[in-house]
Formats: C-alpha cells, sequence, structure tokens
C-alpha cells in the first residue's frame, strides 16, 4: 500500500513539473497595457514543417519566429469559418521585423480555403510575424455586431 501511494505521488509531482514548465507565460507592456504572449524562442528551420493549427475570432498575430538559415520562405495553410455566416475571407500579412518588409494578400473561402505566400527571400537571424483577419468578404454583408471565427493551419517551407 505505501509503495503505491509513494508511485501516485511521484506521478503527481512529475505531471504538476511538465505542466509548470511547458504553460505560457503571459506579460504586460509597461509602455501601452498591451498583453503579449511569449512561448519562447521558435526557430524555423530547412525543410517543410507544420507548425499547428488554431481558432481565432477577428484577429491573430502569431509569435516571432526567427529564421534558422538563409533561404527562399513560403508560407501556406488552410482555413475556414468556424461560424454560420458564411462568405469568409482572411486577409494575411507576413512581417519581417528585421528588414521592416511585409506582403499581404486576401483570401476567399468560396474561391478555395487554403492561403500561400511563396518566394520570400529571408536571411539567418530574420524575425518573421503573421497577422490573421478573418472577415465577411467584399459584397456581402455582415450581420450586426457579428464576430468572424475562423480555424487556420500554419505550414512553411524553407529552402
Amino acid at each position: 500500500m505505501t509503495k503505491t501511494i509513494k508511485s501516485i505521488c511521484v506521478a503527481i509531482v512529475m505531471v504538476a513539473t511538465i505542466i509548470s514548465t511547458t504553460a505560457l507565460d503571459v506579460y504586460a507592456n509597461s509602455d501601452n497595457n498591451e498583453i503579449s504572449t511569449r512561448a519562447g524562442v521558435e526557430t524555423w528551420t530547412t525543410g517543410t514543417h507544420k507548425v499547428g493549427e488554431f481558432d481565432m475570432t477577428n484577429t491573430n498575430m502569431t509569435p516571432r519566429k526567427t529564421m534558422g538559415s538563409s533561404g527562399t520562405l513560403s508560407i501556406y495553410g488552410l482555413f475556414y469559418a468556424n461560424d454560420e455566416i458564411g462568405h469568409l475571407a482572411l486577409d494575411v500579412t507576413v512581417y519581417n521585423r528585421t528588414k521592416g518588409t511585409s506582403k499581404s494578400g486576401t483570401f476567399v473561402y468560396s474561391e478555395g480555403h487554403m492561403y500561400a505566400f511563396s518566394s520570400m527571400k529571408v536571411s539567418k537571424g530574420d524575425v518573421i510575424q503573421i497577422y490573421y483577419d478573418a472577415h465577411t468578404a467584399s459584397g456581402w454583408t455582415n450581420p450586426t455586431g457579428a464576430y468572424r471565427k475562423a480555424h487556420v493551419t500554419l505550414s512553411y517551407t524553407l529552402r
């Protein structure tokens, strides 16, 4: 019985340690009271990789991604509406924070549900950040007070 209790206690401590070391820290910016999330340094490496997927309401700004090598970067993914409104469009802007440049586009769900940017030249150490804005497509009326919800995937290729 004592061994069982000790085993359970050890398991609980291990799980608590894992959870506490993987928790997402939140910091307040004292200059403008904005909250920014810090999930640690993320370095993008050569090859093709799926970063992940997320649900968003209206807008989303990814954490900063540091380029692990120089080359040509392609960013792409899928999106679909997570609401019953229909006629979803997704504005995507890719910022190179190091060079002060950006590339943007609007992608409409009815024309396919993929977004893509290719042939962006990056240098090792460049910092990239991606901004998403889900909204009703041009020519359609957004219901009063509606907030657009989308499910988005993010992948990249660095060559």
